[in-house]
């Protein structure tokens, strides 16, 4: 069953335990797009072919296919609709998908033998934009506190169950705690991309709960901490590699951690979803702020997904490319970014009061003795 290599779509149907992969470009060996199939919409959400029952499958209504690879019994009229222009290929009833991913493509190759593709990479997200099972090497999770609006996120190697938390929040701790535990990982690092004024960090209650925990801030907050990390210093969790950027201008410490092998940024205040982070005390200065931004952030690819410490409407990420269209504050020039930070007249905020003090001791703060 050889696969002529037209340009264009190949959906594969893969069993129901490959339904955590995603949908990425694949790019062949003289660099025509081939994509390759996975189990989730483009929102998150999971198709099931129900014309066969065992397996998971991409939107038809969303990817148009040059050849359609997949067991006999997915040859239902809505597929060939879809794809009517497409070639149709079999697989034997004998194929094995193996629950390797190797395995898997070296099968595949082997039944498709012209079938190429480079730069196959798992670990991360490749440069090849190849298939990736984003559970299998690391995990992802975002969290939510809703008082102050705070985004926390859960990074972890699968490998050494070595597991970073970026932004705790104190109120969170035993949500965090209990999740690390139920998923068998080992905190090594917690993260703060600033000292926050909207909330306690819980940096230091997590220690409590994870021996050889280290707490991690910029070496410019003026702040407690185990490690202070200076410009374009990594970070090791395991398989992991985070770098982490110079980001002044919300507060002086502020710090951006990259994520490069998944094309992630975790920017704290510095870029809120089509906003950013005030700079009218802590040290704030727009003019840093704007630099940090345009120098640091927006110099990075735009497919990057751009991951804030905080939103109010809703939205749980934006991407490079599209701040750097979108945003109202920071496609502005210089000179009208600064007037308008410097004019806008927040109110003091709520929490500073309580928060900037145990922020400055990683979260913990003596209680008064009581009578």
């Amino acid at each position: 069953m050889a696969l002529s290599m037209s340009t264009g779509t190949v959906i594969v149907k893969l069993p129901r335990h490959f339904a955590n992969f995603r949908f990425y470009k694949a790019k062949q060996a003289h660099s025509r797009a081939l994509g390759v199939i996975v189990g989730r919409n483009s929102n998150g959400s999971a198709i099931q072919d129900h014309s066969a029952r065992t397996f998971s499958v991409c939107s038809v209504a969303k990817v148009k296919a040059h050849h359609y690879v997949g067991y006999p019994s997915g040859n239902n009229p809505s597929i060939r609709k879809s794809h009517s222009a497409a070639q149709f290929h079999y697989l034997t009833p004998g194929f094995n998908f193996s629950k390797s991913k190797n395995q898997v493509w070296q099968n595949l190759k082997t039944q498709i033998p012209n079938l190429q593709l480079q730069n196959l990479q798992y670990s991360g997200l490749p440069k090849g934009n190849i298939l990736m099972d984003s559970s299998s090497q690391v995990l992802f999770r975002q969290l939510f506190e809703h008082k102050s609006c705070t985004y926390t996120y859960l990074l972890a190697c699968n490998r050494t169950k070595e597991a970073a938390l970026i932004d705790p929040v104190i109120e969170m701790v035993p949500r965090d705690v209990k999740l690390l535990h139920q998923l068998g990982y080992s905190l090594k690092y917690a993260l703060n991309t600033h000292v926050h004024a909207d909330h306690i960090t819980g940096s230091g209650k997590l220690k409590e709960h994870f021996s050889g925990a280290k707490s991690v801030l910029g070496i410019d907050s003026g702040a407690k901490a185990d490690i202070h990390v200076d410009h374009l210093q990594t970070l090791q969790i395991g398989d992991i590699t985070l770098e982490a950027r110079k980001t002044p201008g919300h507060t002086n410490g502020c710090m951006t951690y990259v994520w490069h092998s998944q094309k992630k940024v975790f920017c704290g205040d510095a870029i809120l979803i089509r906003g950013c982070g005030r700079t009218d005390f802590q040290q704030g200065d727009a003019d840093k702020l704007y630099s940090s931004v345009h120098t640091q952030i927006f110099t990075l690819p735009d497919e990057y997904s751009i991951f804030p410490a905080h939103d109010y409407t809703g939205q749980p990420w934006t991407t490079v490319g599209e701040e750097k269209m979108h945003n109202p504050r920071l496609t502005k020039e210089r000179a009208v970014f600064i007037d308008l930070m410097n004019n806008l007249n927040l109110p003091y905020p709520k929490q500073i009061d309580r928060a900037l003090p145990a922020n400055l001791m990683c979260g913990i703060v003596d209680e008064p003795a009581k009578d």
